[in-house]
């Protein structure tokens, strides 16, 4: 059953992938098109480097895009970079404050990484 699972899953993300390739001549700087392919990388896991260039790139036509704000913080938490992390995480809740509780959770694990429980406890999910 596993297994059938797994070659639904790699079915899926070939076709996934191809797809991409197909459409980037026409879609390669719509935002929306870019962060999907952001985000594909970050799930193929190997792929942080390009993921975070896409990433970039939406940030410098949007400063305060915050699917890419989100991606960054994913990005840096997992490179160890947890001021990084906070920071990007600070500036998303600040461009909007009703971001879902998931965003203050990842500023409460930065700050434990960083040593400080209380501000970790004092973070209102």
């Amino acid at each position: 059953m596993n297994r059938g699972r797994n070659l639904i899953f790699l079915l899926f993300f070939s076709a996934a992938s191809l797809t991409c390739l197909v459409n980037v001549c026409f879609f390669c700087f719509f935002q929306n098109h870019l962060l999907g392919r952001a985000y594909f990388c970050l799930l193929e896991g190997d792929k942080m480097d390009q993921a975070d260039a896409h990433f970039n790139f939406v940030l410098n036509q949007s400063q305060n895009n915050i699917p890419s704000l989100l991606g960054k913080a994913c990005i840096a938490y997992n490179k160890k970079d947890y001021r990084g992390a906070l920071a990007f995480y600070k500036k998303a809740l600040r461009t909007n404050p009703k971001c879902p509780g998931a965003v203050r959770l990842g500023m409460g694990h930065c700050f434990m990484k960083l040593g400080n429980q209380e501000k970790a406890r004092s973070v209102e999910c």
